[in-house]
């Protein structure tokens, strides 16, 4: 009755949204997605037989999901993938990272583009990635007996409430979900709370562990160098992912450390590149020079101070810090970005209190002495400079959040020998 119901408001939906339709299939750039999410195709041709269908929404899903496609490429090369996103983002993003497999828009919940999806592609099974609830995808699933499993599962603090108010609705159909891979504790205890049994649950870490050092190996394999000149000589204070305001708190502290610490230089990698502006109007107002990442050419000697208004480039940039700073941490509810990555350069790590994006990872790694937490920017600068003074203390941290890492990676292993 529940999936009448879905299918029903549905149909409905599609009706008076019919003029919604005819525009977006009549504009250029949601043309070819919006078809294929309606499997409006042809049947492809030479499917292989033992197709595994991963499901990655966007860009950050495509990002966790390679080192899972990775293993299963390397270790049981038997099984041939098709990966599926809802965004144009991450189909592009799985076109241009991901090779020798099919990539796919995944279908849109209507029931006969379901049913269209898994005539043209007859898969085996079914690894959705983080979260992601569509009843007629899973009812359909679940009739054709595709066993399906939540990998790197997670509920936000965000999201949780939003489950809650549609549990009675949800729960018939995630219940047919076989097993939930969870990051965290605190996901497996929301999963519990919203009526899953606790023998579907597991918790078996974040990918997020496998994907840093999958990243990190491939680094050491390549010998990836920088496009420009860094001062080999000088130690470097790097912020990453920041907000805005926490711009000029890193820049503010970087510049009294500085005092001290001549040898000290300064690259700042905003979330956003389009953040930057106020921090380049203080830097010229106080007559303070500095770089522009996208302004310097290979052979340019950058200045002490780098801004980084290019993307994807923070990664490999870790690699060159003394400390680092992660940003979207300083400023209330901000939630905090990705602590994993520079640790996994054995790089000493501040952060701000606001980190419940990975609440228990930062906590793990406060008990593990691997991390340092700053509640001010104040704080930031006078851990800055106790870690600038202590070598010995830079040391320990940088090798327990190295430790810490490599401790929690090999997650892809353990899931897939119990699936495959």
């Amino acid at each position: 009755m529940l999936i009448f119901s879905y299918n029903f408001l549905l149909t409905l939906l599609l009706i008076l949204g019919f003029p919604f339709w005819i525009f977006i299939i009549f504009k250029e750039k949601y043309r070819l997605s919006i078809l294929r999410k309606l499997c409006i195709y042809d049947k492809p041709e030479n499917i292989p037989q033992n197709l595994l269908m991963i499901h990655a929404v966007s860009v950050g899903e495509i990002n966790a999901a390679i080192p899972f496609i990775e293993t299963i490429q390397q270790k049981h090369p038997d099984f041939s993938i098709l990966i599926t996103c809802s965004t144009v983002t991450g189909y592009n993003n799985a076109k241009s990272k991901i090779k020798n497999c099919l990539i796919e828009y995944y279908p849109l919940d209507f029931l006969w583009c379901v049913k269209r999806f898994f005539y043209y592609y007859p898969v085996k099974k079914i690894f959705i990635f983080e979260t992601e609830f569509w009843p007629n995808l899973i009812n359909q699933a679940h009739l054709k007996k595709i066993p399906m499993f939540l990998i790197n599962c997670r509920i936000s603090e965000k999201s949780f409430p939003r489950y809650k108010i549609i549990q009675s609705f949800l729960w018939p159909f995630i219940d047919k979900i076989e097993m939930f891979y969870c990051q965290t504790s605190l996901d497996a205890a929301r999963l519990k709370s919203l009526s899953i049994y606790e023998n579907k649950i597991k918790i078996i870490n974040s990918i997020k562990f496998d994907a840093a050092v999958l990243h990190f190996n491939k680094m050491q394999d390549k010998k990836i160098q920088l496009k420009f000149q860094l001062n080999e000589k000088a130690r470097i204070f790097l912020a990453g992912s920041t907000q805005e305001e926490e711009n000029l708190f890193c820049l503010k502290a970087y510049l009294d450390a500085k005092k001290e610490f001549s040898d000290l230089n300064f690259i700042l990698v905003p979330r956003k590149p389009e953040s930057i502006d106020s921090t380049i109007n203080y830097l010229n107002k106080n007559n303070i020079p500095f770089s522009l990442r996208s302004k310097i050419d290979t052979c340019d000697k950058i200045k002490d101070i780098l801004i980084v208004d290019t993307i994807g480039e923070l990664f490999n940039l870790y690699s060159f810090a003394s400390v680092v700073f992660v940003g979207k941490s300083l400023v209330f509810n901000g939630g905090g970005q990705n602590p994993i990555e520079p640790a996994v350069f054995g790089k000493p790590v501040l952060m701000g209190k606001y980190y419940s994006n990975f609440q228990e990872i930062v906590d793990q790694m406060v008990s593990s002495d691997s991390i340092v937490i700053v509640n001010s920017p104040e704080e930031l600068l006078i851990n800055l400079k106790i870690l600038l003074n202590n070598p010995q203390k830079m040391s320990k941290i940088s090798s327990n959040a190295k430790s810490f890492v490599f401790g929690k990676a090999s997650v892809c292993d353990r899931i897939l020998k119990e699936l495959l």
